[in-house]
């Protein structure tokens, strides 16, 4: 018989709970990173336009923002445009 071995790891994804806490911690992180976290924590479709965006970076902390609040604060913190379709929510602009 083979025995397995188990081993333990820690954890280093700080946004881990994220889906529970609503508290959603990046720095110096690109806009595409921080787009494929918050459509995975709040179920949504974001997608982003102009590639060239999805390179800015930023560093923020989002505590229990509501979607719209995060929307608005990254619209205006990376001077970019933000519109919805009935199905996503579109990111675009010139780039950082």
């Amino acid at each position: 018989k083979k025995k397995a071995k188990v081993r333990k790891d820690q954890n280093i994804n700080r946004n881990y709970n994220a889906w529970m806490t609503k508290v959603i911690v990046f720095e110096n992180e690109k806009l595409i990173h921080i787009v494929n976290e918050i459509n995975k924590v709040y179920h949504t479709n974001i997608i982003i336009r102009n590639p060239k965006i999805g390179d800015c970076k930023i560093t923020v902390t989002f505590d229990n923002k509501s979607l719209d609040a995060i929307l608005t604060i990254l619209e205006n913190t990376l001077d970019i445009t933000i519109s919805r379709t009935d199905n996503a929510i579109i990111f675009d602009g010139e780039g950082c």
